[in-house]
């Protein structure tokens, strides 16, 4: 059962690299590019948790684009097919944390748009706030300027009343100081006649 799934996650990460590696790419190009990923993979790591045949591995022939049967007679098949197990696996991963960030990044990018949108309608609500408000003193000034208007007329009105009304006042005073002067001129007429009959 354990070499049955074993086979099994090998078929599945050989059709992932089948369906990356571009068409048309040879072999000895594919194991280059693997080798590529063993090295990106490493990427990042600390020195204890890289692995020990990273550095063996891109220093072989095999880099190159030689094959082991040619140029690498001491690597057994055994060593060779852990190689490209472990080459399939880097591949592999580097896949996956490379869609990994794909996908952070899609979210993260959506999370930006959608604060640039809630930023939008704030921004929005702000400007329709302050539109309210200036109409709101627009109204308050030709409130206040009708009832200033309003005020000022009733203010003349009534100093023109009062002015009418101490027209009339003067009038009637000038015409009560003509009756006593003459009432006062007919009594010294009186007093005259009698003094001159006394």
């Amino acid at each position: 059962e354990e070499e049955g799934q074993e086979e099994q996650e090998e078929q599945e990460q050989a059709q992932e690299m089948e369906d990356i590696i571009p068409t048309g790419f040879s072999q000895r190009e594919a194991g280059t590019l693997s080798l590529s990923a063993v090295a990106l993979d490493d990427v990042g790591r600390s020195s204890s948790e890289r692995r020990p045949d990273s550095s063996a591995l891109l220093a072989s022939p095999v880099r190159a684009g030689y094959s082991s049967e040619e140029d690498s007679p001491s690597m057994t098949v055994e060593n060779q097919e852990i190689m490209e197990r472990n080459m399939v696996k880097s591949f592999s991963r580097f896949i996956r944390q490379h869609k990994a960030l794909k996908e952070e990044q899609r979210v993260h990018a959506h999370e930006l748009q959608a604060h640039a949108r809630k930023l939008e309608k704030s921004a929005l609500a702000l400007q329709q706030e302050g539109h309210e408000r200036r109409e709101a003193v627009k109204m308050l000034r030709q409130d206040m300027d009708g009832r200033l208007a309003s005020d000022l007329e009733t203010a003349a009105l009534a100093l023109q009343q009062e002015a009418r009304e101490r027209r009339a006042a003067m009038e009637a005073l000038k015409q009560d100081m003509h009756g006593d002067h003459d009432r006062l001129k007919k009594d010294l007429a009186g007093r005259h006649v009698q003094l001159k009959k006394e």
